[in-house]
């Protein structure tokens, strides 16, 4: 939403019309679409990715986005170890499958780079991540003071895009 600052990747096309519709709020497409896998894939190499949800009023009032299966793991121990009323990241499912990266490089099955980017939020209660595939937009979000995650290197890895 631009008037927050907040990005939101969306992968059901359902959920997808219904935020271009308003029906979220303020939402605008960056139009830094990506193809990914549909969520469960059996593609050799293709893992789940994991989505999670703050709150909208408790926070974080975001999504967050992990092909990491460890780090999926963390959150969803956090969240079992942290009270429904405090501030935390709730497993909502498996939103797609993707790649991973080896060594920061993408397979050539799924050659585009996807990073992680993160607005610093947490100490005034409105963290926020941004995915993109587009350098522009990563140079652009550390100039106005995001941080670029996994040193730099790609989160996870998209079979293409359509620009």
């Amino acid at each position: 939403a631009a008037s927050i600052n907040h990005f939101f990747r969306v992968s059901n096309p359902g959920e997808a019309s219904a935020v271009a519709s308003g029906a979220a709020g303020d939402w605008k497409t960056t139009g830094d679409d990506l193809w990914m896998l549909p969520k469960g894939s059996a593609l050799a190499g293709a893992v789940d990715v994991c989505r999670f949800y703050g709150h909208p009023t408790i926070g974080p009032n975001s999504h967050f986005y992990t092909a990491d299966a460890g780090e999926c793991a963390g959150l969803k121990t956090l969240q079992s170890q942290t009270p429904a009323d405090k501030p935390r990241w709730n497993y909502e499912e498996i939103d797609f499958s993707a790649y991973l990266p080896e060594s920061g490089v993408c397979p050539n099955v799924a050659p585009v780079p996807v990073y992680r980017l993160y607005n610093n939020g947490f100490a005034r209660n409105d963290s926020n991540h941004r995915l993109t595939s587009k350098w522009s937009a990563v140079e652009n979000l550390k100039a106005a003071g995001w941080s670029l995650e996994a040193n730099g290197n790609p989160v996870m890895c998209a079979t293409g895009r359509p620009y």
